[in-house]
């Protein structure tokens, strides 16, 4: 659940920290000593009462804590111990969600606890730091894969292994030339002209991006583009692109769309971006609505939705549309529908010329965006 810390304590933990949003799996209604001796709260918040489970659970909650959450009782989900000897300690119960280490106020309150409970000085601004999206992305596990079998015994001049086409670090000259100075945002461009390598033009990480043989690509007024309408038809990316706390994903896409919902950007959990009845929304934790009226809408129209680290807006043919004070995961899963096989119903119908930049772009290069047409390639044939 999202804390949103609005109150810091004088501490030297809290040295150049500045109220943030705390977004994790966060444990509360701790058990402190009698009289809270010896501790100092250092992150509190009051959690939503959907955190707390309806019944008895022994990991869930009880009537206690359904009783502080409804009555808006902070919780307390950080906190530093001065024991009598001297010694000292720190708890924090977040730490579960890797993209948190991208907040600078949650790395600075565990570089700064690190250096209080060594008893060594806490810098008047605290501990500085700074993380790329390319660090939040490096080392990341493999998740859900089965350990590889044990590999095969040598034999005499084996044959070079197959290679998968990895996209350049730099956008095309072609590619570049297109977007002018948006060249240096650009994360990722895929065309959906095809199944290769996810359609992928450009991608300036690598980004094994696969799409599900459901998926036909072929012409439709105009846009060689591919369908999400078949079953379980989505692109999955293993591992997730990671974009990084600001960002823009930008597409052309055909309405209305085949499931209900249909997601067009999907991360692990929240989605950037989903056709809902009538609503266009972002999903946190349920409906963020930046907009109405997706059923009067047919045909190819295009959306984008940009993230300053803080909030959410979107646009529909080039125009603001909407805008949410909140943010997502700041990954990208899947395209085109839920990426895990028993919830593979929420199909978008065509998606095309898709761009993905590392910062909030303006209302002018969201239009310019719009006009943009990635080159075709050599379309293969629908199925």
């Amino acid at each position: 659940w999202p804390a949103n810390i609005t109150a810091l304590p004088k501490h030297p933990i809290c040295n150049g920290v500045k109220p943030f949003t705390l977004d994790d799996e966060l444990y509360y209604h701790m058990r402190f000593k009698d009289g809270m001796a010896g501790v100092t709260p250092i992150l509190s918040a009051v959690p939503p009462e959907k955190s707390v489970w309806p019944k008895d659970n022994a990991r869930g909650g009880n009537a206690a804590v359904r009783a502080e959450v409804a009555a808006g009782q902070p919780q307390h989900v950080a906190w530093a111990v001065e024991r009598p000897d001297g010694g000292r300690g720190f708890g924090f119960t977040a730490g579960h969600t890797h993209r948190g280490w991208a907040n600078d106020d949650q790395r600075k309150i565990l570089l700064n606890a690190i250096l209080w409970t060594a008893k060594a000085e806490v810098p008047p601004n605290g501990v500085e730091s700074t993380v790329s999206a390319a660090d939040i992305a490096a080392n990341l596990d493999a998740k859900g894969r089965t350990a590889a079998p044990a590999p095969a015994p040598p034999i005499p001049n084996p044959p070079p292994p197959a290679v998968a086409p990895t996209p350049s670090a730099k956008p095309s000259p072609a590619l570049a030339q297109l977007l002018g100075p948006l060249a240096n945002d650009l994360l990722a461009a895929l065309s959906m002209d095809g199944p290769a390598n996810g359609s992928a033009d450009f991608s300036r990480t690598p980004a094994a991006a696969k799409f599900a043989d459901s998926v036909e690509f072929g012409p439709d007024d105009g846009r060689q583009s591919a369908s999400f309408a078949g079953k379980r038809a989505v692109l999955v990316f293993d591992p997730p692109l990671i974009l990084g706390p600001a960002y823009t994903l930008a597409t052309w896409m055909k309405l209305p769309v085949r499931g209900n919902p249909g997601n067009v950007w999907q991360a692990m959990d929240d989605c950037a971006l989903i056709v809902l009845g009538d609503d266009f929304t972002a999903w946190r934790q349920g409906r963020q609505v930046f907009a109405s009226g997706a059923k009067a809408l047919a045909g190819w129209h295009h959306v984008a939705v940009t993230c300053d680290g803080a909030r959410l807006l979107f646009y529909l043919d080039g125009e603001r549309k909407g805008a949410q004070v909140a943010t997502i995961e700041p990954v990208l899963k899947s395209i085109g529908n839920h990426y895990k096989s028993d919830r593979q119903t929420k199909n978008c119908d065509r998606l095309d010329d898709i761009f993905i930049f590392s910062r909030e772009l303006t209302p002018p290069e969201i239009a310019q965006v719009m006009r943009l047409r990635l080159p075709t390639a050599a379309a293969p044939a629908a199925k």
